[in-house]
């Protein structure tokens, strides 16, 4: 389940550049084809969510855990179609850009495993 959720995590930042993309291309010519892709990111993400990801979570949540989290997110939703969008929209892709910009460093297992052997490895595998 955690690959499921870090893909997911994944394309909700891609669709989150592509929303900021089209939003940014309104009335030019540019938006028709940002649109269609943006389109075709969210019915992707969509598919693999319903198809994947949400059997797994509903096997693992309780009935009425899955009732609660609907019911938030109804909330959630009908309160953030009443406030303007931008806003939340720049945050989230200002938390996208800093992950994206985050420099990937394996753990210690990782680099063992890549045959990563130099003295300060080793000590810190063996400490750790």
């Amino acid at each position: 389940m955690n690959d499921l959720l870090g893909e997911a995590l994944v394309e909700h930042g891609i669709v989150e550049f592509s929303l900021y993309q089209v939003d940014q291309a309104l009335g030019k010519p540019d938006f028709d084809f940002k649109a269609k892709v943006l389109k075709e990111l969210v019915e992707h993400h969509v598919e693999e969510e319903e198809s994947e990801l949400f059997p797994q979570v509903e096997k693992a949540l309780a009935a009425e855990k899955l009732e609660s989290l609907g019911e938030e997110l109804l909330d959630a939703f009908e309160e953030a179609q009443s406030e303007d969008y931008h806003d939340p929209l720049f945050e989230n892709l200002r938390q996208v850009m800093v992950g994206a910009l985050k420099p990937v460093v394996p753990d210690v297992d990782e680099r063992a495993e890549a045959g990563d052997s130099s003295p300060a490895k080793r000590k810190a595998r063996k400490t750790a």
